[in-house]
């Protein structure tokens, strides 16, 4: 019987987990592996004819190319061999060449658990909607939707925010759902409030309060750019929180943003940052980069050091663009010492801390 995709690749993985030099050597017959465990080949990315420019760890498959900045895991390297291009037929190669797993579902398939059922809904929130019903609404279904009084308070529907709430039951009459349901001449209603303003140009604006608080309070600490991945995420804040701001302004039916406005943007983005900081914070935009931030999170290194902990693979104009960028957003601090009375200084790179108050 075929494996699912996902569990054939996590079977692959485990054959090969800490040691792709097998796989790797039949793949580039022509490499040679080094101390660090890289196995160093000419890169299939480009038209690669120097060896040091292209490595693969042997004990986690992936590599990358620092002469066309491509980097790649076991899969992608050997679809790029083979020709392969979807990651079935990648995944598939691989199965072949670590012992032949078929695997013929989409990769993107995955299982649904096994409790699939939402977590039940007490049934006074059904009452208090169905206690909602009035004479209007009764005759409202029994006109347009044909279904009579009795037939409502049987399956307890009931009324909330201009909408009749219907409950879905399961097997065990458990409401696992309250399905919402707008009348077409509320839709109507909604729509025209919509579009009567369609054909004019509304100017909307900060009120006293609100243009005291933002100009004082909010705008200088929103308009700082925050550095990495990161920075590249919540960046341009100032601007997302005015749009939020006129959203719960128009919402409100207004035409001008108070302060009030202004704090529920500011609650709404306060959110979104804090997310992007759990998934993306300590992560730079680019790789390098963000292997030099690695780098120095074990101590204290001489620009000398740096270029050894990339195998020398790598130039001198992009190791520098890398730390300038850490510099320049306060994430590293670069000091001189000088070694003696001759010879040039040497310039050390370390982490930014609180008690790192260091300059050239």
């Amino acid at each position: 019987m075929p494996l699912k995709p996902l569990t054939a690749k996590q079977t692959v993985l485990n054959r090969l987990r800490g040691n792709y030099q097998n796989l790797l050597s039949s793949l580039i017959p022509a490499g040679r592996i080094d101390n660090r465990k890289e196995y160093h080949h000419l890169c299939p990315f480009h038209a690669d004819h120097h060896l040091g420019n292209a490595s693969t760890n042997i004990e986690t498959g992936r590599g990358k190319c620092f002469s066309c900045d491509t980097g790649w895991d076991i899969f992608h390297l050997v679809g790029k061999i083979s020709g392969l291009s979807s990651f079935q037929e990648q995944l598939q190669k691989v199965a072949e060449l670590t012992g032949g797993i078929q695997c013929n579902d989409s990769p993107y398939r995955f299982a649904k658990p096994k409790n699939s059922f939402s977590k039940p809904i007490h049934p006074s929130l059904v009452d208090s909607y169905a206690s909602n019903m009035t004479n209007k609404q009764y005759n409202y279904l029994e006109q347009y939707r044909t279904i009579s009084r009795m037939t409502a308070k049987k399956h307890k529907i009931g009324f909330k925010n201009q909408r009749f709430t219907i409950p879905i039951f399961d097997q065990t009459d458990r409401i696992i759902n309250i399905r919402k349901w707008l009348p077409p001449e509320s839709r109507k209603t909604n729509a025209s409030k919509i579009t009567q303003h369609q054909d004019k140009q509304i100017y909307i604006s900060l009120n006293d309060s609100a243009k005291h608080a933002w100009a004082n309070h909010y705008y200088d600490q929103l308009s700082k750019d925050q550095p990495g991945l990161l920075g590249c995420v919540t960046n341009r804040a100032e601007a997302q929180v005015l749009r939020l701001a006129m959203i719960y302004c128009l919402l409100d039916e207004q035409y001008i943003i108070d302060l009030s406005h202004l704090k529920a943007a500011l609650a709404f983005w306060d959110y979104c940052r804090q997310s992007a900081n759990y998934i993306f914070h300590g992560q730079a935009a680019d790789r390098v980069t963000q292997k030099v931030f690695e780098i120095l999170t074990t101590g204290k290194k001489t620009g000398r050091e740096l270029f050894a902990a990339f195998s020398n693979n790598i130039s001198k104009t992009r190791l520098e663009t890398s730390l300038k960028e850490l510099i320049g957003s306060g994430t590293v601090v670069m000091e001189t010492q000088k070694t003696g009375n001759r010879g040039r200084p040497t310039t050390i790179y370390e982490l930014h801390s609180p008690l790192t108050n260091k300059t050239n």
